[in-house]
């Protein structure tokens, strides 16, 4: 059996929209906290605890996602 690896790949413009988007999620909480726009210090730890997995899944594409495909020998 051969084995073909393909590794993903991201656009630019893609790129740009997906960091642009992961960072926003965890800097809108830390903005909010350190400049006193939020009344609970509480709510903005827990916002960004739950929006952390959002932001890596977003990530995910530039930190080794390939794709394999593997050619059956049928005889």
């Amino acid at each position: 059996m051969a084995d073909i690896i393909f590794v993903s790949k991201v656009d630019f413009w893609i790129a740009l929209i997906l960091w642009v988007g992961s960072l926003s999620l965890i800097l809108i909480p830390l903005w909010e906290w350190r400049w006193g726009k939020s009344d609970s210090r509480m709510r903005n730890i827990l916002l960004m605890v739950i929006l952390l997995p959002f932001a890596a899944l977003m990530l995910m594409p530039f930190f080794g996602t390939k794709y394999t495909l593997t050619i059956a020998n049928c005889t």
